[in-house]
């Protein structure tokens, strides 16, 4: 039988979903999901360290990761900024299969209403790399076109799931 203070350590070192993500976590990002498997690298860690969080954005498509695409600490603070797209009723009544289609039409019509924003681009989570030897590397993760959440890492891009 375990002790409680094990059980609260088992807890600690859970998965987190993307809904919980915010700026200034710590955490682990392990490739998973069938294209993982296929590439041969499943539960591997894909940087071989730890990341910090940094935020979410929108990341145009052929740019390089930077820490000025951040626009918010997480996702509701995302959806806050841009109260005016998400409460549109394109957004609110539009037929949609998964959340993720709705959040990716949203992202489409705050590039076509950033001026700042070039598009296509995508909406992104950015972290940075703390340790390992990809030390201080800026990586994300995006909504593919499935649409699921997935990283790229060495040319291969599988789904992933993320661990504290």
């Amino acid at each position: 039988m375990k002790t409680f203070n094990q059980m609260r350590e088992m807890i600690a070192e859970a998965k987190v979903s993307m809904t919980k993500l915010k700026a200034g976590m710590s955490l682990n990002v392990i490739h998973a999901g069938r294209s993982s498997s296929n590439y041969g690298v499943r539960d591997q860690d894909v940087y071989g360290g730890k990341v910090k969080v940094l935020g979410i954005g929108i990341k145009p498509y052929k740019d390089k990761p930077n820490k000025r695409q951040v626009l918010a600490t997480d996702l509701k603070s995302f959806k806050s900024k841009y109260s005016s797209v998400f409460k549109s009723e394109e957004i609110m009544y539009g037929q949609f299969f998964t959340a993720l289609d709705r959040l990716k039409e949203a992202v489409d019509m705050i590039v076509d209403q950033e001026k700042g924003i070039k598009g296509p681009a995508s909406l992104v989570w950015m972290w940075q790399v703390t340790e390992g030897e990809n030390k201080g590397v800026l990586g994300f993760c995006y909504i593919s076109n499935e649409p699921k959440w997935e990283v790229t890492f060495l040319n291969k891009s599988t789904e992933f799931k993320l661990e504290s």
